[in-house]
């Protein structure tokens, strides 16, 4: 159900174009609609030397290799051994 302020706004956007019942049922349908968006964005990758150094130390992994990710050859996978609650 729309909120009272998103029926004014849709009222007021809309309502020369389609009778209010369409746009409200038009909107609900697509708020409640699956989506899925995948966003990808480059970044500078910073970090202390210090924790670095300690992380290649505990775990051999040097913060530099996550510069070097390819986000368009990686491999991505739904972890569907259990559920997490999200």
């Amino acid at each position: 159900m729309l909120s009272p302020l998103a029926k004014r706004a849709t009222h007021a956007l809309f309502a020369d174009y389609h009778p209010s019942s369409a746009i409200e049922n038009a909107i609900e349908n697509a708020l409640t609609a699956q989506i899925i968006v995948h966003t990808l964005i480059t970044l500078d990758i910073t970090y202390d030397q210090g924790k670095n150094a300690s992380n290649i130390e505990l775990r051999g992994l040097d913060f530099q290799r996550a510069a070097e990710f390819e986000s368009k050859t990686a491999l991505f996978e739904i972890d569907e051994r259990r559920d997490y609650g999200e």
